[in-house]
């Protein structure tokens, strides 16, 4: 993926913004745990990795669109891994709305919709 160093650098802003959520407890990572809360609607943002399997991306991509959830699926699983200190994550969401807020500010200074 060809990016430009202004958009690299944005991307790093998510990236450790995502793992600052995280560090604060406001992040639900995995489909068991991000299902629950998209319909509990305590989700504010839904992260789905950009390599998602076929059958885990239509539910979550499903989901988001029911609860009325923004989704982002621009990462790739690693990323979203790097962000939050394990391997891989293919779906996650951010349980806080300021956290949220400030990362759909990001995503739109890089003119990726969420």
């Amino acid at each position: 993926m060809n990016q430009d160093p202004g958009e690299m650098v944005v991307l790093s802003k998510v990236i450790n913004f995502v793992g600052l959520a995280h560090r604060a407890g406001k992040v639900s990572i995995g489909a068991d745990r991000c299902f629950p809360a998209i319909r509990g609607r305590s989700a504010a943002l839904v992260f789905l990795a950009a390599d998602a399997g076929a059958n885990t991306a239509k539910k979550v991509r499903d989901k988001s669109a029911f609860y009325h959830i923004p989704l982002c699926q621009r990462l790739d699983r690693n990323q979203l891994g790097q962000a939050c200190g394990h391997s891989q994550v293919v779906v996650m969401t951010v349980n806080d709305t300021g956290f949220a807020t400030k990362l759909k500010e990001y995503l739109a200074e890089i003119n990726w919709e969420v």
